[in-house]
């Protein structure tokens, strides 16, 4: 699947489980045991084909999740893969949300959509709170100054409280830049001008 239909597939999971969360005051919680789980299966890719292979059994499968995700009394085998995760804390008892979750992707063979589904849990928390990563695309770096205006510009046209930009250099708009927040594109590139100009002629 390509990123963008993975995202899409990905949206109902992360989304009942941002409500499952919410309404158990768990947010934090899981927003924490999420992060682990990206750590896990990042360092560990082949969890994925492992949950994803239909050769070994189900009972199996949710017995490799308990020992990940919940803190045992022995520390694991140095040679075994959770050598490099740790468990959830027992405090929090997250598990009745998390784990769960888990075995429903695990049962639905949609674990492979554990990192997009926790992107897009993360995304749903932070609009939760008025938070918003935005992009930018700019033909020349910007100054610490211009940032600071398109941040301030960006608030000012979303109505969110805090935008978290992220910018990268890309030589290939010819001048200008363009802004991707959310689903929408800001366009005030000469590349996107051009463009424009040229499907005005071409009409």
């Amino acid at each position: 699947m390509s990123n963008k239909t993975l995202s899409k597939v990905a949206d109902p999971y992360a989304r009942a489980l941002f409500e499952i969360a919410r309404n158990k005051g768990q947010l934090q919680q899981s927003l924490d045991d999420m992060a682990v789980i990206v750590e896990v299966f990042s360092q560990c890719p082949d969890l994925i084909t492992f949950f994803e292979n239909p050769f070994y059994e189900d009972y199996i499968k949710v017995g490799v999740i308990m020992s990940l995700f919940i803190e045992e009394d022995s520390p694991p085998d140095e040679n075994s893969s959770q050598h490099h995760t740790r468990a959830f804390n027992k405090d929090i008892d997250c598990s009745y949300t998390i784990i769960p979750f888990l075995q429903i992707l695990m049962y639905r063979r949609r674990m492979s959509l554990i990192l997009p589904i926790a992107t897009r849990f993360k995304e749903l928390c932070d609009e939760l709170v008025g938070i918003k990563d935005a992009f930018c695309f700019s033909a020349n770096a910007l100054t610490s100054s211009q940032e600071k205006e398109l941040v301030t510009a960006l608030i000012n046209l979303t109505g969110y409280k805090e935008i978290r930009l992220k910018v990268y250099v890309d030589r290939t708009l010819l001048g200008g830049f363009q802004v991707v927040i959310g689903s929408n594109l800001i366009d005030v590139s000469l590349r996107g001008r051009l463009s424009s100009l040229f499907e005005k002629m071409a009409s």
